[in-house]
C-alpha cells in the first residue's frame, strides 16, 4: 500500500507551488508529504527523482492527486497550525512581490535615517486592499494573514505599511502591519487571520538584520526593539542587529537563538523609557550569550536608537554587568 501511495503524486506547477521552497518545478506532492528537490531534510527520498521528504505537508496541495487520498476540507483547514519557516517565506515573498511601497510611507524611513530604496530592498511594502492568492494557494495554508473567501484564497490586513520579520537565514517568518489609522494604542499589529475560514493566528518572532557592508565588529550583535530599529542599526551603523518584538517577547528571541550566537558579544540598545520590563528583558537577553555584553546609550530626548541615529547623536557603549535573577 505504501508503494502504491508513493507513486500517486503530482508535480508542482505555477498554480500549485511547492509548499517548502515555493518553486514551480521538480518537487513532488504526495498524499501525506512533500518531496522537495531544493530544501534538505533529515530524510532523503529513496525513489527516483531524488529530493528530501517533508512529512505532513500535503495539506497545502490541491486535491487533484486523488479524491480518495486527498480531500480539501475547509473546516479542517480552520485554525491551521503555523507553517514551517520555508513555507512562511515562500508565501510572504510571493505576496509581497505583487505589492508596492508608496511614497506616503517615506517618512517612516526618512526619520530613521533610511531611504525608500533601502526599504524596498528590505521587503517593506504598502497594502491597500485584499491580495488574491488563489494562484499560489498551495503555499499559504498555515500562513497568518491568508484565508478562504467564497471563490478564492486571499490576504488582507488593515491598510498600512507591511513590515517583514526575517530569521537568521533571511527567511520571512512573520509580518507586522503599521496601520495608517492605528487601532487604539497599538502602533504595530501582527498579521493574523485567526478565526477566518482557513486562517492561522500570527505569532511573534524576532527580526535579524545583517549589514552588507562597512566596518563590522567581528562576532558582535546589537539587540533592540522591533524590525525598524534593527534595520536602522544595520543601515546606519553597518553592524548586525536583531529586533525583538518587545520587552515582553524575550522568549521569541530565545527560541530563535538556537546556540548560533552564544559566543558573540552583544550590545543592548533597548528603548530609553520608563518601561518597567526593560531591565528584566536586558537581564534575560544578556544570559543568552557567553560573550561580552555592552549597553548602548544616547541623548535622553530620543526614546529609540533609530531616532537617535537619524539625529546623528553620539551612541555610547559601556560594559553591562550581568545580573542574577
Amino acid at each position: 500500500m505504501a508503494e502504491q501511495i508513493e507513486r500517486k503524486f503530482i508535480r508542482v506547477r505555477k498554480d500549485n507551488l511547492c509548499p517548502v521552497c515555493g518553486h514551480d518545478s521538480y518537487c513532488r506532492l504526495y498524499p501525506d508529504y512533500v518531496v522537495c528537490n531544493r530544501v534538505e531534510s533529515e530524510k532523503p527520498s529513496k525513489y527516483d527523482g531524488g529530493g528530501w521528504v517533508h512529512g505532513g505537508l500535503l495539506r497545502y496541495a490541491c486535491p487533484s492527486v486523488s479524491d480518495s487520498l486527498v480531500a480539501f476540507n475547509r473546516q479542517a483547514l480552520c485554525g491551521d497550525p503555523l507553517a514551517s519557516p520555508c513555507v512562511l517565506n515562500a508565501a510572504y515573498t510571493r505576496m509581497l512581490s505583487g505589492c508596492k511601497l508608496f511614497a506616503n510611507h517615506d517618512s517612516v524611513f526618512s526619520r530613521r535615517g533610511m531611504n525608500i530604496a533601502m526599504a524596498r530592498e528590505a521587503g517593506y511594502r504598502s497594502l491597500y486592499g485584499a491580495v488574491d492568492a488563489t494562484s499560489y494557494r498551495s503555499c499559504t495554508i498555515g500562513v497568518p494573514g491568508f484565508f478562504d473567501l467564497a471563490t478564492c484564497r486571499a490576504f488582507f490586513v488593515a491598510p498600512g505599511l507591511l513590515i517583514p520579520y526575517r530569521d537568521h537565514l533571511g527567511r520571512i517568518t512573520g509580518l507586522q502591519v503599521r496601520p495608517d489609522n492605528p487601532i487604539g494604542k497599538a502602533k504595530y499589529l501582527w498579521v493574523s487571520s485567526r478565526g477566518k475560514p482557513g486562517g492561522t493566528a500570527g505569532k511573534a518572532c524576532p527580526h535579524y538584520s545583517f549589514a552588507k557592508q562597512g566596518k563590522l565588529v567581528p562576532r558582535r550583535l546589537w539587540i533592540t526593539e522591533g524590525a525598524l530599529k534593527a534595520d536602522s542599526i544595520s543601515h546606519n551603523l553597518t553592524e548586525h542587529a536583531v529586533g525583538i518584538p518587545g520587552t515582553g517577547c524575550v522568549k521569541a528571541m530565545e527560541r530563535s537563538w538556537c546556540g548560533l550566537f552564544h559566543d558573540y558579544s552583544i550590545v543592548l540598545a533597548m528603548d530609553q523609557d520608563n518601561n518597567p520590563g526593560t531591565a528584566e528583558a536586558e537581564r534575560k537577553l544578556s544570559a543568552l550569550c557567553r560573550g561580552v555584553v555592552y549597553k548602548a546609550s544616547w541623548d535622553k530626548p530620543y526614546k529609540g536608537i533609530d531616532d537617535a541615529l537619524a539625529a546623528d547623536c553620539e551612541i555610547t557603549i559601556k560594559g553591562y554587568a550581568r545580573k542574577s535573577k
